[in-house]
């Protein structure tokens, strides 16, 4: 009986160290390779967030399902058009300054910006455009 709770014990102990051997620095490649295989095509519209740089490494941070990937990458091997710095305040860990691409370079993706309203004031319905049925039915 000793010898079964010991060997529970330490495979919980164990199992709670798997964390501990994470992969924590990525290449381009290797992000963009983990992107396509592991994000599901309701979230791939969100991308990586990107978490800002500081002298050594650029951070990143996704959710594929129910838990987070915490990417770095050194700043030598990916050049960011708007670099922005990391915050270190311990309850903005997980802030994010914007979406990127990785499939596209670690293109900022521009998600919060509102399609411009289609000109319909003094229209006729005839004369109006049609909603596709596809977003009718999502609606």
């Amino acid at each position: 009986m000793k010898l079964r709770l010991t060997i529970l014990f330490l495979a919980v102990a164990l199992s709670g160290c798997v964390g501990a051997f994470k992969k924590t620095v990525w290449s381009p490649v290797e992000v963009a390779e983990w992107y396509e295989r592991w994000s599901l095509p309701s979230t791939v519209h969100r991308g990586i967030g990107y978490q800002g740089t500081d002298e050594e490494f650029h951070y990143f941070i996704a959710r594929p399902i129910d838990y987070f990937v915490f990417i770095r990458i050194p700043r030598g091997q990916l050049r960011l058009e708007d670099v922005r710095p990391r915050q270190q305040v311990s309850s903005a860990s997980l802030g994010v300054y914007y979406w990127i691409d990785p499939r596209d370079w670690f293109r900022k993706e521009e998600l919060n910006q509102t399609p411009e309203p289609m000109p319909t004031a003094g229209m006729s319905a005839a004369e109006q455009p049609l909603v596709p049925t596809a977003v009718v039915a999502h609606l």
